[in-house]
């Protein structure tokens, strides 16, 4: 008999009891002199640990950490079993113990395309975690790595579709196949190839494992007869996938030995939109999908709290997995995940958040309009704004509740104007400044659902600018017909002075010109889209601009281009670059203009010598958008240089280049001498005249 300590409800109650053996059952049991039982206790000792892979938390070469084996097939002291969720597993003492990993489990089993299975053998201490480590082997590491990536992509898709039955089955993971910087999925299994100098195991890049089970992940969750399997598509939502288990747009990254992201789902300020950006390459179509459910992740979070918003996107996301055909097909597979009561025409809980997020990619249908800000209108120093701000739409539009402009000349820092608002017109007065002056400027308006909204629309090239004074036109040309200008490069008949086709406002053409009716662009005749893998030029005649101590080029400019990793735009003056489009570290950042830019070069160290503008486009083989629109293209210049014998007359001539004028630009007179012709000399000979006259009366009276 005994006295035992029961802890009730966080108090402790001491009981005397008896002890029973039960040796079937390895027990003993306590109790109650009055036969009621108390407790049983184990005689069995046990330990516990946990098995972790020690893996890149992204990729390889980056940041890593030991994360658990789940549900993997493994051998203590002999004795087989299974890791739980988390890892865990226990062996029937309380001393070290011998653990042999496989690399196959419940949910996933590792194939090695390039030998056997990479094997070791463990010692697990009782109490904690045991790990196996091949940071410097590719070829383990690789197995290692895929088994913790796919396992984690398993455990996502069980939380996004939970009655999938694909997900009890293990998915094989075919890695270090003799192959470089790719990766695939049959629908099922999913295979990943070698490290090269370019490009590592993509089994040891997590996003890229989580890529290719997204697409097995959606190829499963098609239903039959309501959905369809699209190649864009579906490398959109893997896209998706990775993106949303990792929590960053960016992905692939690591797989270049960098932490530069292969793709971006939310670029900044150039989405991909429907049907501007469809191609034939289905990594880029599958963006404009992509792009919309990143942006519902991330609007739905901001109204639901991350917990919350990630799950109704995922809802969402599983919908079009499910229903989906083609990129066209998205938007109503989303409604119809998100409906509650089967009545699309009543809305959706979430309609709204998801119709601003799908129309920002052109998936929400023509009649889509939201909030937005019409191009400046400079007259003098005024900059005026108006808010568009839609009416009749279903889904309340946003506000504008302040907006401001921030302006700098050159490189200073900028100064920041209140902007005031009559109606739905915003304006503020640019500073005086000298003639010459080019002020650059930014307007930002901040909506009542606290996004801001900024002009130009042009994150490649965020700054308007506005020439200040009056400058005289040395030479322009506005393309009311064609110049006939120089083409060059591989093709030299991408340029066209045209009206656009209708069919070009797809490839980001602009649906007018910015005066008159015809401008010069790239294949403005055909569907608006520069040719793939071309260089293309075209380069005005000289310009004779000498004459000005300040010359300026000046034109109006509708770019639409990719990051300039991919396509570059440049502008040249007798040879030289001035400017070219930009890049970003995802090689993600297009040039998109959304309306006629003005731009202006200042060009005076070029005016010594004649002039020649070119402007130039090359392309790669994938993706391409709408090119070069110019109009009104003019050289400009202040301070004219006065040149007697131009045939010009300036201030400080009284002629120059007639029959009547001299070497040093005065006038003769009729004998060949020279004298002054001007109207002061004029008069006063008249008055010298009238005064002769006056004295020879006088005479003759007297």
């Amino acid at each position: 008999r005994v006295v035992l300590p029961i802890v009730r409800a966080g108090a402790i109650e001491y009981r005397i009891a008896d002890v029973f053996d039960a040796p079937s059952k390895y027990l003993d049991v306590y109790v109650a002199p009055d036969g009621t039982p108390l407790a049983k206790k184990s005689r069995i000792a046990h330990a516990t640990s946990t098995l972790q892979f020690d893996v890149g938390l992204r990729y390889a070469s980056g940041p890593r950490a030991n994360l658990p084996a789940s549900q993997l097939g493994i051998t203590v002291d002999g004795a087989a079993t299974t890791t739980a969720l988390d890892g865990t597993f226990s062996w029937g003492t309380n001393v070290a113990a011998t653990v042999v990993p496989s690399l196959a489990g419940s949910r996933v089993s590792v194939v090695n395309e390039a030998g056997p299975l990479a094997s070791a053998s463990l010692t697990a201490q009782p109490g904690v975690p045991v790990v196996w480590s091949a940071p410097t082997n590719e070829l383990v590491d690789a197995q290692l790595s895929a088994y913790v990536y796919a396992s984690i992509s398993k455990a996502v898709g069980k939380r996004i579709h939970p009655s999938l039955a694909w997900l009890e089955q293990p998915i094989e993971v075919h890695v270090n196949i003799d192959n470089t910087c790719n990766a695939f999925s049959i629908g099922d299994s999913i295979h990943f190839f070698k490290a090269s100098a370019e490009c590592q195991n993509t089994a040891r890049v997590a996003d890229i494992v989580h890529h290719e089970f997204g697409h097995s992940f959606h190829t499963q969750s098609i239903i039959p007869g309501a959905g369809e399997f699209d190649e864009s598509i579906s490398e959109g939502v893997a896209d998706f996938f990775a993106a949303n288990v990792s929590g960053d747009s960016g992905i692939g990254r690591g797989l270049a030995y960098d932490n530069k992201a292969v793709r971006e789902l939310d670029p900044i300020g150039s989405e991909r939109i429907y049907p501007r950006d469809v191609s034939g390459v289905s990594h880029v179509t599958g963006l404009i999908i992509g792009g919309a459910l990143w942006d519902l992740r991330e609007q739905m979070i901001a109204k639901l709290g991350e917990p919350a918003g990630i799950a109704a996107t995922e809802k969402v996301f599983l919908g079009i997995l499910q229903r989906a055909g083609d990129v066209t097909t998205t938007y109503n597979a989303a409604l119809v995940a998100d409906d509650d009561d089967g009545n699309l025409g009543n809305g959706t809980p979430h309609g709204c958040i998801i119709e601003s997020a799908f129309g920002r990619h052109g998936l929400a249908g023509a009649s889509f309009r939201e909030t937005r800000l019409l191009s400046p209108v400079i007259e003098g120093s005024r900059v005026a704004v108006t808010v568009d701000t839609p009416t009749g739409t279903s889904c309340a539009p946003a506000n504008v509740t302040a907006m401001k402009l921030s302006w700098r000349v050159g490189e200073g820092a900028p100064t920041d104007i209140a902007m005031t608002a009559a109606g739905a017109t915003w304006t503020a007065d640019l500073p005086a400044q000298p003639d010459g002056t080019v002020i650059q400027f930014q307007i930002a308006a901040t909506l009542d659902t606290s996004e801001t909204l900024l002009l130009p629309d042009n994150p490649a090239d965020p700054l308007y600018q506005a020439f200040v004074g009056n400058a005289t036109e040395i030479w322009c040309e506005r393309f009311d017909s064609n110049p006939g200008w120089k083409q060059g490069g591989n093709v030299t008949t991408e340029w066209d002075v045209a009206v656009s086709n209708p069919t070009n406002n797809a490839s980001g053409d602009p649906a007018t010109a910015y005066a008159g009716t015809t401008w010069l662009g790239t294949d403005l005749r055909a569907d608006g889209r520069y040719r793939a893998d071309i260089l293309s030029t075209i380069e005005t005649p000289a310009i004779d601009a000498s004459h000005y101590e300040r010359v300026h080029l000046q034109f109006r400019r509708w770019l639409v281009i990719e990051d300039a990793a991919l396509d570059v735009a440049t502008l040249r003056v007798n040879g030289q670059q001035l400017w070219a489009n930009v890049t970003n570290e995802t090689d993600s950042l297009d040039h998109v203009d959304r309306e006629w830019r003005f731009v202006d070069f200042d060009v005076t160290r070029f005016a010594q010598t004649p002039i020649t503008v070119m402007w130039t486009l090359a392309s790669d083989p994938q993706r391409q958008l709408g090119g070069w629109n110019i109009d009104e293209v003019c050289l400009v210049g202040l301070d004219r240089i006065s040149r007697c014998g131009d045939g010009v007359v300036d201030d400080t001539e009284e002629c120059d280049g007639d029959e009547h004028c001299t070497e040093t630009c005065e006038r003769r007179n009729d004998d060949g001498g020279c004298c002054s012709t001007s109207k002061d000399s004029f008069l006063s000979s008249l008055l010298l005249l009238g005064l002769l006259q006056f004295v020879m009366i006088f005479v003759r009276r007297r």
